[in-house]
């Protein structure tokens, strides 16, 4: 393909009227150690897109990935010295400096050394090259590695004011990125169209292995398929703690016969060896429980609060999530980031249920206290075996090969939420242990912390959770808490041959995987974990501090007794008072 016809694929889309060649195009300028540049010029058409570093970076990442040639980059077999000869520090600070600096919305400052690199790369006589033969030229391939590390490191540069800037210029760029709905979520920080894949902010940069992901520091080139809800929050910390605090409800405490039963609605049509069941948790969790769970941390207020998979009814959960954003206004406190699982029924016409999660958190945008939901993309498929162990085979018969979880599995997406501390991204049971297509996007985030939310057995370091936040674990370096309702630990005894477990939640760090049961009459456990700055470095030796996540201490909190009175209404949960 012609540089040219790339360049305008990816910022204007192929059916864009006119010449690649007369957009793709950069005009050598006069010598000289700064000028400024009109982006409202024709001439600067396809600067008005490079000039931004995320663009910049999803274009060259792009080409490296298309092309396969970001291995060359650290191969022993060229002649080029990529690391000795890259300088980017200059370039990234001034092109940061130019774009934080700008007064007006149409004109930045540039050196002529960094307009130099972007001549060398997109000239007019480069852009009417093919790729392929631009990319055998290992000069041509040095300079467009310099570029996607400049792209990265400006991009960190500026990142904070991404989200809360009156700059004139990166408001140019960030007000065609942010969707102004309520959950004002930046889906991509390029403008190139989805269909290009995406660019989001990153937290890990593997250490292991050669991958483009491995090349980058900040930035996260995501390949079509998924889409990134990217959640911006307020954090709960002040700016100098290292300390995080998670707040885990296992609940349901009971798991009940009658919470599964088998359903024959779904339209799929499959074998008679198999069917379908449903889920239903029939205990209401409610604002007035999880405030008392809250409160019972006393001084350690929870910066996360986690409960199981299919906890919440989905016609329950925008009146949870109002009755929970009075009480934190009430209160004048802070909120917490709250992620709960989320079950719904199919509808008389055949449709399929619900299994999804819910992101609750105070929206930086908008300032208030939002929802943002992530559908499951696996089906549970409970066979004879998972039948015995949780005891339900007197529910859901065993002459069935597998019983399908009777759940839709629409479009693909990931929420990636962060604020000033912390990066997380929340998964549902399944979506832990398969591969296709969410792994290879938590990895390309490299978040601080991985959440999973199940409906399993007791959290132990042998079984398939362990194994699977092992995995991210090492690759990219996240830090991994699974945990599941205690009402299914206690039905988890293989037919009775081993007493019920209480382990329900599991953390996983580079340090330690520990088991985290729940005391008896306990309601739920704090978790207090610290962050603590590690040195990565990219695969062609560049370093930087990341933060990472470890475990400090955990204990047992609330009452069983006075939770089940204010589930049932017979005691009416107050502020401070039970």
């Amino acid at each position: 393909m012609q540089l040219a016809t790339l360049l305008k694929n990816m910022f204007l889309g192929d059916d864009h009227p006119g010449r690649a060649t007369n957009f793709a195009r950069v005009k050598q300028r006069l010598e000289g150690s700064f000028f400024t540049l009109n982006l409202e010029d024709t001439d600067n058409h396809l600067l008005q897109y490079l000039l931004w570093p995320m663009n910049t970076f999803h274009l060259i990442a792009r080409i490296l990935d298309t092309y396969d040639v970001y291995q060359k980059i650290v191969s022993i077999e060229n002649e080029t010295d990529y690391l000795k000869q890259l300088k980017t520090g200059n370039h990234a600070r001034n092109w940061a400096e130019g774009l934080l600096n700008a007064q007006v919305h149409y004109e930045i400052k540039v050196s002529s050394r960094f307009h130099g690199l972007l001549y060398d790369l997109f000239s007019q006589s480069k852009a009417k090259m093919q790729v392929e033969e631009l990319l055998k030229d290992p000069e041509y391939l040095k300079l467009l590695f310099e570029l996607y590390v400049v792209s990265d490191e400006c991009a960190y540069r500026i990142q904070n004011q991404i989200y809360r800037t009156s700059n004139p210029l990166v408001n140019r760029y960030t007000d065609t990125l942010v969707a102004r709905k309520e959950g004002s979520i930046i889906s991509s920080l390029s403008q190139s169209h989805k269909s290009n894949g995406l660019i989001q902010f990153k937290s890990h940069t593997p250490q292991a292995g050669i991958s483009l992901s491995s090349l980058s520091h900040d930035l996260a080139y995501i390949k079509p398929g998924v889409d990134v809800a990217a959640l911006v929050g307020q954090s709960t910390q002040s700016s100098d703690d290292i300390q995080y605090h998670v707040l885990i409800l296992p609940w349901p405490l009971e798991v009940k016969d009658e919470f599964f039963q088998s359903d024959n609605r779904p339209t799929l049509q499959m074998d008679e060896e198999f069917g379908f069941f449903t889920y239903e948790n029939h205990q209401d969790i409610t604002c007035q429980m999880i405030m008392y769970a809250i409160e019972s941390c006393g001084e350690q207020f929870p910066d996360l609060v986690v409960i199981p998979e299919c906890a919440v009814n989905s016609n329950k959960k925008i009146a949870l999530l109002h009755k929970l954003r009075d009480c934190f206004l009430r209160r004048r406190t802070k909120t917490p980031v709250i992620i709960f699982g989320v079950f719904g029924k199919g509808d008389s016409n055949g449709s399929y249920g619900e299994n999804s999660l819910e992101l609750l958190y105070m929206n930086r945008f908008v300032k208030r206290y939002v929802g943002e939901n992530q559908a499951k993309h696996h089906r549970w498929a409970l066979d004879k075996s998972q039948l015995n162990t949780y005891g339900l085979a007197h529910v859901l018969s065993t002459s069935k090969v597998k019983w399908w979880e009777n759940c839709s599995t629409g479009d693909r997406k990931l929420i990636s939420y962060r604020d000033d501390h912390i990066h997380l991204c929340p998964l549902i049971c399944e979506d832990l242990a398969r591969q296709d297509p969410i792994a290879p996007v938590v990895r390309a985030l490299g978040p601080n912390l991985v959440v999973a939310l199940l409906l399993d057995g007791p959290q132990m370091k042998s079984r398939w959770p362990g194994r699977y936040s092992s995995v991210l674990v090492d690759e990219p370096g996240c830090s991994v808490l699974s945990i599941s309702p205690y009402g299914m630990t206690q039905r988890s005894t293989n037919g009775g041959e081993h007493p019920p477990s209480s382990i329900v939640a599991l953390w996983s760090d580079t340090y330690r995987s520990k088991e985290l049961p729940l005391d008896e009459g306990k309601v739920g456990i704090f978790l207090k974990l610290e962050f603590k700055k590690q040195k990565q470095w990219s695969a062609d030796g560049r370093r930087e501090n990341k933060n990472r996540l470890f475990y400090v201490n955990h204990w047992c909190i609330g009452d069983e007794e006075k939770l089940n009175y204010i589930s049932l209404g017979k005691v009416k949960y107050q502020e401070n008072t039970y």
